[in-house]
């Protein structure tokens, strides 16, 4: 049986986890290079999904539209309509 502290700390865990989930799932839709496993050093692909992070805060703080591109059968959302 987990105790109190085991089972706050895996509550928090879990929720963290959703919402670094929900990001990634945004820069994946967003950003074509993301679309396909990355094939480079695992250096290149840290600099890879950081530099789309980086762009990606850049749009939504200069209010550039971040359309995210359709999975099969659904259409392209704006970030600004959710």
């Amino acid at each position: 049986m987990e105790s109190r502290w085991e089972a706050n700390f895996s509550f928090f865990h879990s929720s963290l986890r959703m919402s670094v989930e929900c990001a990634f799932s945004m820069l994946v839709q967003q950003w074509g290079c993301l679309w396909r496993p990355l094939s480079s050093s695992l250096r290149h692909n840290i600099l890879s999904v950081h530099a789309c992070a980086i762009v990606h805060n850049w749009c939504i703080d200069h209010g550039v539209p971040v359309v995210l591109q359709p999975q099969a059968g659904r259409r392209s959302v704006r970030m600004d309509q959710r």
